[in-house]
Formats: C-alpha cells, structure tokens, sequence
C-alpha cells in the first residue's frame, strides 16, 4: 500500500455532493477500501470536526449585543422625550403664569392664549405703545423693545432691576413668580 494514495483531501460542500467514481481494478486499490456516505448514513455515523469552508458563520458576543451607536440612541431617545415632557410643562406654566398676570392687570386670561395679541394686550398693561410691536420685527431692536417690556412689567408690580434681569434670563422662572406672588399690579404713570 502506498501512503500518498490513502490520504484524502479534505471534503469540501462541492464534493460531498459529487456522485462517487467508480472503483478501479488496480493494484493501487488492491488492499484500500473505499468508503462513500450516503445522505443517510452521514447523519447516523460520528462526523469528523468540521473545516472551515463546512462551519457555519458563528455569531460573537458582540454581533449579539446591541452596539455603541445603537444604545448611544436609545440613550438619547429617551433624553430627548424627557426633554420634551420638561418643556412642554414649562409651556404649561409660563402660559398659565400669563393668564394669572393678565386677570391682576384687570385683562382677561384668554387674551394669553391669542398670539399676537396676547403681546397687545401686555404692552396695553406696561403702557407701552402698540407700534413697539412694529419695533419687535427689527433684529436687535427687539432685543431693547422685550428689556424695557420685563423692565416694565416688573416695576408694575413693584419689583426691580433685579427682578427684569431674571425675567430677562429666565423668564420660565421668574414670569410664573410674579404672576403666583403677592405681588399687586400698579399701572405705571410714566
């Protein structure tokens, strides 16, 4: 027997699927036996470890968990709809903050929910003119017309410069404050 003829290549997808070839009546297969699986007996019979071309892709640990990118966007996903909630409620109170200031003013509360108007009616209550609303359209003008509307609303009620600067800086702290206080409305005379 020759010991290059015994050894077989290893079995690949395309040859296990090839019909096998026919025995030669030669002195090389005098004494080997040549074995061929059949479907059935490849399932009962012990199978050999599997090459790499047989095995099949296995799948890591980390193909498995869910990556950087998509828990960083769950992550922020769930951010973001807390930030939503948290400015929706401010919404909330800075709009029932300006209905309380309009009833104090002696205005209606609906006139809060009116847009446009609701600017109308609050340069009415700070005796402001109604064509500062003009003035609101001017980038950077705007910015002096809205300073001397809070410096104006505050000092209606009997608050300070200290008290425009927070209306100014954070209005969704300091609008509800003076709308819920006991702070009294007084229209100004100047």
């Amino acid at each position: 027997m020759d010991p290059q003829n015994q050894t077989q290549a290893p079995a690949t997808p395309e040859s296990q699927n090839a019909p096998a070839a026919p025995a030669d009546s030669g002195a090389q297969n005098a004494g080997a036996v040549q074995v061929s699986a059949s479907p059935a007996t490849q399932d009962s019979a012990p199978q050999a470890a599997p090459t790499e071309q047989q095995a099949a892709p296995a799948t890591t640990a980390t193909e498995m968990q869910p990556s950087e990118q998509e828990l960083a966007n769950a992550m922020a996903g769930k951010i973001g709809g807390v930030v939503v909630a948290v400015e929706f409620a401010l919404i909330i109170a800075v709009v029932a903050a300006h209905m309380k200031i309009f009833s104090k003013a002696q205005e209606a509360g609906w006139k809060a929910l009116v847009p446009f108007y609701n600017l109308w009616v609050l340069l009415r209550v700070v005796r402001l003119p109604g064509w500062y609303m003009i003035l609101m359209l001017i980038p950077l003008v705007n910015l002096y017309v809205f300073i001397r509307l809070y410096h104006r609303l505050s000092r209606s009620f009997g608050q300070g410069a200290g008290f425009t600067l927070g209306l100014i800086f954070l209005p969704f702290i300091f609008i509800p404050i003076l709308a819920f206080s006991k702070a009294e409305y007084r229209a100004l005379e100047d």
